[in-house]
């Protein structure tokens, strides 16, 4: 199943194409079955996803019964409200999405000047390109809460800094000012500490092996994106970027230390080339809504409708 991914501003008119989402992408597969695009028998499916604005595979693994993608269940996800049914995402060869290569600058340690002056970063595409930089490298602490960056403006410039100057190194852009709305993601590194989420829960220094604050489309995250947790994933097992020498030793899964919480995330990579074979987490998806949306055939009048023949339908 091919499908292309928009990008719609949340404060401007920009509508984007230039990367994908890990979240939406989770429904793609159960919306198929659904709708009958491709049919699988109850039991376990794989649907393989074509995403066709990083021209990468998916494979989304689900439960089917009665025909459907199954809903309900018992899993839950850090910063989501109630439970559902697990899907798998596998991404397939995730490296260079935009880029074309896993280290777009070839290196694993860059630096990128901004108005307090050079910082180390890591720059890696895999899934989404992403910025990576250590949050004691711009003055934070890393355990800061959504409302401690938000209101942080002049930090906030910086990181703005670090992305655009980012999206050039990476050749996503020419120009800083070129940087497009939804690539490159910035990801704030930190060591485990405790801390407490947005629901008040306490997470434990133990129970993490790095934490992230990210900012996408311009944006303080409430959590992490999955495609940025995925692209955290495999620089993590890259040997000399921000990631690895950032997060706890280990080499199974990674668990990211959210302002959501805590959620883990799973890559297969050969280091030596290196070379990212596979990146992989688990989301829910439900159908929120079925309706139609009137389209006029000519240009309305006041007081025109659109006639039932003209309403297109919106899943």
């Amino acid at each position: 199943t091919d499908y292309t991914f928009v990008q719609v501003s949340v404060d401007k008119p920009v509508v984007d194409y230039a990367a994908n989402c890990g979240n939406l992408a989770s429904a793609v597969g159960p919306y198929a079955v659904d709708q009958g695009l491709v049919s699988r028998p109850d039991g376990p499916a794989t649907v393989r996803l074509f995403n066709t604005n990083t021209d990468k595979t998916i494979d989304a693994h689900f439960e089917v019964q009665d025909g459907l993608a199954r809903a309900d269940g018992e899993f839950t996800i850090p910063g989501v409200s109630g439970t559902g049914a697990p899907v798998k995402l596998e991404f397939l060869d995730p490296g260079g999405a935009r880029t074309g290569k896993l280290l777009p600058t070839g290196s694993v340690i860059d630096q990128l000047d901004t108005a307090l002056g050079p910082i180390e970063v890591s720059l890696v595409d895999a899934t989404n390109p992403v910025v990576f930089v250590h949050a004691g490298s711009v003055g934070l602490s890393g355990d800061e809460t959504v409302a401690d960056l938000e209101a942080n403006a002049p930090t906030l410039t910086v990181l703005d800094q670090l992305r655009r100057q980012g999206a050039v190194a990476m050749g996503l852009c020419t120009r800083p000012e070129d940087a497009p709305l939804s690539n490159p993601k910035i990801a704030i590194l930190s060591t485990p500490t405790d801390y407490t989420t947005l629901r008040g829960q306490a997470v434990g220094a133990s129970s993490y092996d790095i934490g992230m604050r990210m900012i996408s489309v311009e944006q303080v995250h409430r959590a992490v994106t999955v495609t940025g947790a995925l692209c955290t994933a495999v620089a993590q097992k890259i040997p000399g970027t921000l990631v690895s020498r950032t997060a706890a030793p280990g080499t199974g899964k990674l668990r990211v230390g959210s302002p959501s919480g805590v959620f883990d995330v799973d890559a297969d990579v050969d280091p030596d080339q290196p070379h990212a074979r596979s990146a992989s987490l688990y989301r829910t998806c439900r159908r929120l809504m079925h309706g139609a949306v009137a389209t006029p055939a000519k240009t309305p009048v006041p007081g025109d409708l659109a006639t039932p023949s003209e309403a297109v339908g919106a899943q």
